[in-house]
């Protein structure tokens, strides 16, 4: 799924993710707005990522590239809890959106 919010320059747009029980979440995949190439520049830079009111990852996200093809690849993977087990799920998640591309 996805979400647009409003831009409104000077503010601060919050998304909150509430789980219904504890769980261990390894990574977070974020796409930027990627409708066409006119709204790739739309969508969110400087962004922070807070796990139970703790800061665990700040940065900016990839820009989307304006076409539906390469859109896989410009996603940004946020790393939250680094294993082996993660990485093999991540690097399978990669191989079979290439393949679908």
């Amino acid at each position: 799924g996805g979400w647009l919010a409003p831009f409104v320059a000077g503010s601060t747009v919050h998304l909150v993710i509430t789980l219904q029980e504890e769980a261990r979440i390894g990574a977070v995949r974020v796409w930027n707005a990627n409708r066409s190439r006119v709204h790739a520049t739309r969508g969110a830079r400087s962004v922070e990522v807070l796990v139970g009111g703790r800061l665990a990852w700040s940065g900016e996200l990839a820009k989307a590239p304006g076409e539906a093809a390469p859109a896989a690849r410009a996603a940004t993977t946020i790393i939250l809890h680094r294993s082996a087990t993660l990485e093999a799920a991540l690097e399978r998640a990669d191989a079979a959106a290439e393949a679908e591309a």
